[in-house]
């Protein structure tokens, strides 16, 4: 009897131990991180690059959305299934049918979709890859479409949601995981006037290497009178401005000087009630 006591002592302390092995398998399993999931300003940008007045959007026109995402903390990176992007685009804005969702710069890390929810189009971004630490400022972009004159608002939600993940994320900060932008798009604007009589006008060389010097040709037509040519750095800084007098020309040299790599914009102004054209170039 003691003997058979003793074995059912040993059974339920090699019970117990089990049981305590399993639970310290599940914790380790769901062992937690603290991160600081981030959203940045949201902005929108023409096919220049330039930025956009969101309160003066015109009707049919493509332009791109831009929303910062940031991993804001302490070297620990974002367990993969434990957070979703949510970007509504208002009442008024569509993607562009022609547009990849998922031809983003964080592409390798979510997994986007999007769908009609509540009279608005609602993209989401599902994170299946962990978001490593080294995120700063990362730029998600969709090209989106002004479907139809108003006021709305394009919104964004970094979420933690726990949803498919063995490593449970906390978030740091939980007040900046939200971003919105008011936007306002108004009726179509018409195609530009032509500077003076030129029409369809054209920049070479594009890109430019080692000359400091462009020309800037009309395809159609000349220039004829007093013109402002403006240049702008990517980030819209207007870097040059200078005003010219042409007299029926097909085509002027410009001096763009000495710049640094990257992608540049020449605004060409004849006067106020004509509409500038904008010529994109690369510096190489």
């Amino acid at each position: 009897m003691k003997k058979f006591k003793k074995c059912y002592q040993y059974s339920k302390a090699i019970v117990l131990v089990g049981m305590l092995a399993t639970s310290f398998n599940s914790y380790a399993q769901r062992a937690s991180v603290m991160a600081d999931t981030k959203l940045g300003v949201i902005s929108l940008v023409d096919e220049y690059g330039m930025a956009i007045n969101a309160t003066d959007i015109s009707a049919d026109k493509i332009i791109t959305l831009k929303i910062p995402v940031v991993n804001n903390n302490h070297g620990k990176a974002i367990p993969a299934g434990s957070a979703k992007i949510k970007i509504g685009l208002g009442s008024k804005l569509v993607l562009d049918p022609n547009t990849n969702i998922n031809n983003t710069q964080l592409s390798n890390y979510f997994s986007w979709t999007f769908a009609n929810n509540g009279g608005q189009v609602q993209i989401t971004g599902d994170l299946i890859n962990a978001l490593p630490a080294s995120i700063t400022s990362v730029e998600v972009s969709f090209k989106v479409k002004a479907l139809m004159m108003g006021n709305s608002t394009i919104t964004a939600n970094f979420l933690i949601t726990n949803h498919n993940t063995a490593i449970i994320l906390s978030d740091e900060n939980g007040d900046n995981n939200a971003a919105s932008l008011s936007y306002r798009v108004s009726e179509k604007v018409q195609a530009p006037t032509p500077l003076g009589d030129a029409a369809d006008v054209v920049m070479y060389p594009n890109p430019v290497a080692n000359t400091k010097t462009v020309i800037v040709e009309a395809k159609i037509g000349e220039f004829k009178g007093r013109y402002t040519v403006a240049m702008y750095d990517a980030n819209g800084k207007k870097i040059q401005n200078n005003a010219i007098e042409l007299n029926g020309v097909k085509r002027f040299n410009y001096t763009v000087g000495s710049l640094a790599a990257g992608t540049y914009v020449l605004q060409i102004n004849k006067g106020e009630t004509v509409k500038p054209y904008l010529l994109k170039f690369v510096k190489l």
